[in-house]
């Protein structure tokens, strides 16, 4: 049994379907692309979680609120809320802080906000703002 040309499969397509990787080739690809995730994933979260021991150290336990790209790991790990914008009223009741990473994509807007900005965090790589109300 031949492929024919009506057998709606190309030539192409069954001869690579015959150069299929082997399971074990798989599984090290896997491994390799593990390890190098590692690296990579450690380097992306360095920042976030710079910020979060700022947020922390300035909160000292009280409510706050924060704004950021990564809201899932800023909640989590700072113990803020995660929030989209402030108003003056979050204001008055929370500690409110932005979290901008410079060159990453989807970050919060620095200016436009009410209150006042206080930098508690400054790096090339990070910015790190609690807005107070005066």
């Amino acid at each position: 049994m031949g492929i024919t040309r009506n057998s709606g499969i190309t030539a192409s397509a069954a001869k690579a379907a015959d150069r299929r990787p082997s399971t074990p080739a798989i599984w090290v690809t896997v491994v390799i692309g593990m390890y190098l995730l590692a690296g990579s994933r450690a380097a992306r979260t360095r920042p976030t979680l710079a910020a979060v021991a700022a947020i922390r150290a300035d909160a000292r336990g009280a409510p706050c609120d924060v704004i950021g790209r990564r809201t899932t790991q800023l909640q989590w790990y700072s113990g803020c809320v995660a929030i989209l914008g402030a108003d003056l009223e979050a204001l008055a009741r929370r500690r409110v802080y932005l979290v901008h990473e410079p060159g990453q994509p989807h970050q919060p807007e620095l200016g436009g906000r009410p209150g006042v900005p206080r930098a508690i965090l400054e790096r090339p790589d990070l910015t790190v703002l609690r807005y107070d109300l005066q």
